[in-house]
């Protein structure tokens, strides 16, 4: 009990520490955003997002080692003689190496993708090679500082980690405000103080994991089997990362093909929007996912399965609070954000938060199956999932419809990724689909029933003329209400006794510290 109760207490800071970042690095997202669409404009902004895109093409290996990474570290982090410097170095080192693959494959293959396929004007060419090579180099330093950004998460240090996080924000706002000053091509200078942004995140990263955390140094290791081991691993991580990029860069480029650089432009909003949402569930799940991945090594299936489901429902219920003021008056925030609008973004950025509420509740699905190892079959499966994905948004573009339909087929897919995730854990270690159906399906399908017929209904009758005062006031009465249908419906009786006692609690001791 006492261990719970010290596990809880860790996962309640942490994730108090994330949300602070979360606010702040949205707050500056938002306006950031604003900023670079007005001052690049459409065209600038869809490449810069686009050729970004050819980067993240071969980004995905640093994604995939960096699961991998964060998974060996809290496995060794769980044994009592784990070898973590042992771990690590090796982890440091295949990093390194695939890190100069990908910069010949981005020098090579990348380059002439985008020279030569991309549908991009001749008058900005030039400023897109500019782009793509400091786009480059960020992609080599995340590289190296990937295994660095997977020990901080590992030993939940999310002070530091939000910490640093803010810096990184912080040091982008400086690149926007400086870019309203400068002269020179604005498209090619932000990048480079993006490249700038990262670089000095990265050396505070590696300082601090060096000093701050123990066992996280560079050792020689010369144990062929374990680099076999973490290479077989990260290969099949790797493989359905490859699926992944397929459906999420490779409709990117066939909208660019088929639709030019607008369609990007709004993608590139959408992405902003799903991004922002997408971090306060990340701050809480962050919290979360060290606890999942030690209690899987550990064997404690009953603190696994109670993570899962927290993991899962209270996820899904923290991004239903902020999208429901969002999807309410859509049209009037893009327009208020962002001043000018690209065209079908209001569509595409719904598309993403239905993607993004089905990713919410299988991220703690995903995070057990890393965990548990074994994820060849499971990689095979989603990879076929992906790109089915990217095959039906192709055939989509080839038939002329509008852009906005290409981005429908990932939100099938999520869905039936979510399914599958639950079948695989089922086998791999007896996660029981009843407690899924009656702790998180029914609640969840029944609390957003509720609000899409009370949000229908109040859109429906009420007057159209907009305002900012309306907008708060509609946005206040939405989320209290989307409280009070989560609290009575999608909780269970246990759940609600919990956060009274919690609440009660709190409140006793800041009255014993007032006396």
């Amino acid at each position: 009990m006492p261990e719970n109760t010290s596990n809880n207490k860790r996962i309640a800071k942490n994730t108090v520490y994330l949300y602070f970042r979360t606010i702040l690095i949205m707050l500056i997202t938002l306006y950031t955003s604003r900023v670079v669409l007005n001052t690049l404009g459409v065209d600038d902004y869809g490449i810069y997002n686009v050729v970004g895109g050819v980067v993240v093409m071969v980004s995905f290996v640093s994604n995939a080692l960096s699961t991998g990474t964060q998974r060996h570290i809290s496995i060794e982090l769980g044994k009592e003689d784990g070898d973590i410097p042992k771990i690590f170095s090796a982890c440091f080192k295949i990093h390194l190496l695939l890190s100069a693959i990908l910069l010949i494959l981005a020098e090579s293959v990348g380059l002439w993708f985008l020279n030569a396929q991309m549908n991009i004007p001749d008058s900005r060419m030039h400023a897109a090679n500019i782009v793509y090579q400091f786009a480059v180099a960020s992609f080599i330093v995340n590289v190296i500082k990937t295994p660095y950004n997977a020990s901080v998460i590992a030993y939940e240090r999310m002070s530091f980690y939000a910490y640093i996080s803010i810096v990184e924000a912080i040091l982008k706002l400086s690149a926007v405000y400086i870019l309203l000053l400068c002269s020179y091509d604005k498209l090619a200078f932000y990048s480079f103080f993006t490249f700038i942004a990262t670089l000095i995140v990265t050396m505070s990263l590696v300082a601090f994991s060096h000093k701050r955390l123990a066992g996280i140094r560079i050792v020689k290791v010369g144990d062929k089997k374990l680099y076999k081991y973490l290479l077989s691993f990260s290969g099949w991580t790797l493989f359905g990362s490859v699926s992944g990029m397929a459906e999420t860069q490779g409709l990117n480029m066939a909208a660019n093909i088929f639709y030019g650089v607008k369609v990007n432009a709004a993608v590139g909003i959408a992405n902003q929007v799903r991004n922002a949402v997408r971090q306060f569930v990340a701050g809480f799940q962050q919290a979360l996912n060290p606890q999942l991945v030690m209690s899987q090594s550990q064997g404690d299936r009953i603190k696994q399965f109670d993570l899962i489901i927290k993991s899962s429902k209270y996820s899904f219920y923290i991004l239903w609070l902020i999208a429901c003021p969002i999807i309410l008056n859509i049209d009037y925030i893009l327009n208020l954000w962002l001043g000018i609008v690209p065209q079908y973004t209001t569509h595409i950025c719904l598309l993403a938060l239905i993607v993004e509420m089905f990713e919410c509740m299988s991220s703690p699905l995903y995070t057990t199956i890393f965990a548990i190892g074994n994820i060849k079959r499971y990689q095979i499966i989603v990879s076929l999932f992906r790109i089915t994905s990217f095959l039906l948004g192709l055939i989509i573009c080839q038939c002329g419809m509008d852009a906005y339909l290409v981005y429908m087929p990932p939100c099938l897919i999520a869905a039936g990724l979510l399914v599958y995730r639950l079948l695989f854990i089922r086998k791999a270690i007896g996660f029981p689909l009843k407690m899924f159906m009656t702790d998180i399906a029914m609640p969840v399908g029944l609390t957003v029933l509720l609000m899409l017929s009370a949000l229908v209904g109040f859109k429906h009758y009420s007057c159209h003329n907009m305002s900012f005062y309306r907008l708060v006031a509609e946005s206040i009465v939405a989320i209290a209400f989307a409280l009070f249908v989560i609290i009575t419906v999608g909780l269970r009786r246990n759940e609600r006794k919990a956060i009274v006692n919690l609440a009660l609690q709190k409140m006793l001791k800041n009255n014993n510290s007032k006396i």
